[in-house]
């Protein structure tokens, strides 16, 4: 394969490309895995620290309400990236 078949995003040497995922394959459906597996583990984070947060009956101070409040975010950028590669891969097949 050449590196104009590759379309390397952002230079040499990088894991995602162009190709990657346009073609899919076996390397996409590992993309597909890994971000379900990465998805899962923090909405299941997000879920056990919100409840807690809500549930410990203690003052909490704002260092650990912004830590809980960035899982949160990053929580639902990871679901709708998942979300949109599984529509994306099955829309195709």
């Amino acid at each position: 394969m050449t590196e104009a078949e590759i379309g390397v995003i952002g230079g040499r040497g990088h894991l995602f490309s162009i190709d990657l995922l346009t073609k899919g394959g076996k390397q996409m459906r590992l993309i597909e895995i890994i971000m379900i597996i990465i998805t899962g583990i923090l909405l299941f984070s997000t879920v056990v620290c919100g409840l807690w947060l809500r549930f410990s009956g203690q003052e909490v101070d704002v260092s650990s309400l912004n830590f809980h409040m960035i899982l949160g975010i990053l929580t639902a950028i990871a679901t709708v990236i998942t979300i949109i590669l599984l529509l994306v891969n099955r829309g195709r097949a």
